[in-house]
């Protein structure tokens, strides 16, 4: 299964991605465009398509959020490990809108949080990598780089691009051989057929002796659970559904993937807002990365998009 080989590599994917005090998840996660969040209601779609194509889904009743409102942003609080990162990325120059999780839902709970950032020369893509410590070290600190590797528990990251078109096709765009956790990746040429995921969304398993997945589409987003046998993966993809049933994605192209590892559910969310990307990552739990995505706003306004 490919889910040895992913865990073979994952240790020398990450230390080939660790820069600044041995911190950093991929700097391919970020890139963003959409249009401010709306209500989505899950309907029923064939996903039988190779290609990511986009969902005829309509606006949902159904959202933990409201779309405007001072209310909405006065209400955002950001974890403190957060606020330290998104202050160093304000002094550093950054080029790009800056936006961060307002809810990190890391379960179990860790002790404490603490946080590594890193920004580009050009001042076009930042990473934040968070960890799980026993009590709250200092932004960056060096004893961030002596910390296992399954201490990374999440990061969030975003990445200029020239036009909102590059920036859209960046989605599409993982190197499966290089990504601990790609978000997208060709379906597979093998055999396939419709599985039901439940609340009306229809997926589509492949299944072969190599590789076992469910893709489907909701709106604009295309999701992609992965690796593990085709009864783990529709259940992954069944905890997805029912997840965002209530909660709302921002409105606008993403891709989801989530690679049943053994070692954990690593899963790696990216969309895009005009001409950047941004990306969320969670080490152990899909729908953890999902909730982070949901709750993403603008630093420090707590609005919900750029």
């Amino acid at each position: 299964m490919l889910k040895y080989r992913y865990r073979s590599v994952s240790l020398l994917i990450i230390l080939s991605l660790i820069s600044l005090t041995g911190c950093g998840i991929s700097t391919a996660l970020p890139s963003h465009h959409s249009p401010s969040p709306s209500k989505t209601t899950h309907q029923s779609q064939s996903t039988s398509s190779t290609n990511p194509v986009k969902n005829s889904s309509k606006p949902s009743q159904a959202s933990s959020f409201p779309s405007t409102g001072k209310a909405q942003a006065s209400a955002v609080r950001f974890n403190v490990a957060v606020i330290q990162a998104m202050t160093y990325l304000q002094r550093h120059k950054i080029h790009i809108p800056l936006m961060a999780p307002s809810v990190l839902g890391f379960n179990p709970p860790v002790p404490s949080l603490s946080a590594a950032a890193r920004v580009t020369s050009g001042g076009t893509t930042y990473v934040v990598n968070l960890y799980a410590t026993s009590k709250p070290l200092t932004l960056n600190s060096p004893v961030l780089s002596t910390l296992p590797m399954m201490d990374i528990i999440g990061s969030f990251s975003a990445s200029q691009f020239p036009s909102p078109d590059s920036a859209k096709a960046h989605l599409y765009q993982s190197n499966p051989s290089t990504s601990l956790a790609p978000p997208y990746q060709p379906p597979p040429n093998v055999p396939a057929s419709l599985v039901n995921l439940g609340y009306g969304i229809t997926g589509t398993l492949y299944n072969n002796a190599a590789l076992s997945m469910v893709m489907w589409h909701e709106g604009e987003w295309t999701f992609q659970v992965w690796d593990g046998t085709p009864t783990q993966d529709r259940q992954q993809a069944m905890k997805l559904v029912a997840y965002l049933h209530t909660h709302l994605l921002p409105e606008t192209y993403g891709v989801l993937g989530e690679n049943l590892a053994g070692d954990g559910n690593h899963t790696t969310a990216e969309w895009v807002y005009g001409t950047t990307e941004f990306s969320v990552f969670n080490y152990h739990s899909g729908v953890q990365a999902a909730a982070m995505a949901v709750s993403m706003r603008v630093y420090p306004s707590g609005k919900i998009k750029p």
